[in-house]
């Protein structure tokens, strides 16, 4: 094989300076894009974003479900006098939902098949199954209707307990080293 000839080179030819239109940029400060306001007052955005709500109870499915972004129900919030008043309708229902879902699992129950080493036990060809029931929701349910059923817990928080009147003296002895072990 004979070895292969190297071209030459050229030299480069400098490039030509851009012309500059307008005000110098300032290099120093990085580039932010401006963001664009979220969309504004849309009817049809907000009533499809309420029904999802209505549907799954949080305003993140609710935006995903409508495609739409969070931040406009926030948006919406702050300059659609009327929305608040039909947001707060939609997660009443929500939250009703939620409740009527928790009673009934409280109440009513699950059914659950019933497995044996990983398999649906079976008797006289039937799957066997048993109801459970929920004691937490139900507890949780009876703690919402009755305030005596209620776990109570009362701080006074102007004064930490077995202190003086110093606010600043319970912090005062969280901050000093402990006494040494004797």
């Amino acid at each position: 094989m004979e070895p292969q000839e190297r071209k030459e080179r050229r030299p480069r030819k400098p490039a030509p300076e851009p012309e500059k239109a307008g005000p110098p940029v300032d290099q120093s400060r990085p580039h932010k894009k401006e963001a664009k306001p979220p969309p504004r007052f849309s009817p049809k955005r907000q009533a499809a974003f309420l029904a999802a709500l209505e549907a799954c109870g949080t305003i993140r499915g609710a935006a995903r479900a409508a495609q739409v972004a969070r931040q406009c129900h926030y948006t919406w919030l702050k300059e659609d006098p009327t929305y608040e008043e039909r947001y707060r309708g939609a997660d009443q229902v929500a939250t009703d939902s939620l409740i009527e879902e928790a009673t009934r699992r409280a109440v009513k129950g699950v059914e659950d098949v019933v497995l044996f080493e990983g398999k649906p036990v079976k008797v006289g060809g039937k799957t066997l199954v048993r109801r459970r029931y929920s004691d937490n929701l139900l507890m949780f349910l009876i703690k919402a209707k009755r305030p005596e059923y209620r776990d109570r817990v009362q701080l006074d928080l102007r004064n930490p307990p077995g202190q003086g009147g110093d606010p600043d003296e319970g912090e005062r002895k969280l901050n000093e080293p402990p006494p040494p072990d004797d």
